[in-house]
């Protein structure tokens, strides 16, 4: 999982949870290509992660610090949970975001991994188009919808400059 991320966003991520268990720490921080940051949180759910207000918290705590970490270097952009699936519906996620946005001042997105295999794929035939998709304009709160994706995708390959011209 982390290893697409760090792909489709033509950066290289912070693996935090992982890697110091016990520890209050999100899973990963991710840069985008315009220098936003965003902490990622992965779920491991076999039948679609259920999203409860609950366990959030951790997460709202991660975001401020990292919000207190940052300062001066790069803006917390959003938070994201990465899973194989979700138990709610778009408009649940959506709601979901936007009382995160409310405690934490960042919206929260929702990335299912066949989402975000289907970006590796759609970048791995285009991978200088990379660092041109506006990561901003997709980590907006709710469920990361794949056309979105797609269309940040397009929209760079039309406006996008070829090397060399």
């Amino acid at each position: 999982m982390a290893d697409g991320i760090e792909f489709a966003l033509a950066r290289r991520i912070l693996r935090l949870g992982g890697r110091k268990r016990g520890r209050p720490l999100s899973d990963m921080i991710a840069r985008t290509p315009d220098e936003g940051l965003v902490v990622v949180d992965a779920k491991a759910a076999q039948a679609g992660f259920s999203v409860q207000w609950d366990a959030l918290r951790p997460l709202v705590e991660y975001v401020a610090r990292q919000r207190d970490r940052q300062r001066g270097n790069s803006e917390v952009i959003g938070a994201m949970i990465v899973s194989s699936a979700f138990a709610q519906s778009d408009q649940a996620l959506t709601e979901i975001s936007r009382r995160f946005q409310g405690e934490a001042r960042v919206p929260l997105s929702f990335l299912a991994a066949e989402t975000l295999a289907s970006t590796v794929e759609a970048l791995s035939t285009q991978s200088e188009l990379r660092s041109a998709v506006r990561w901003s304009r997709v980590v907006l709160g709710g469920r990361i919808l794949l056309e979105a994706i797609r269309r940040e995708i397009e929209a760079a390959r039309v406006e996008r400059m070829p090397r060399g011209r």
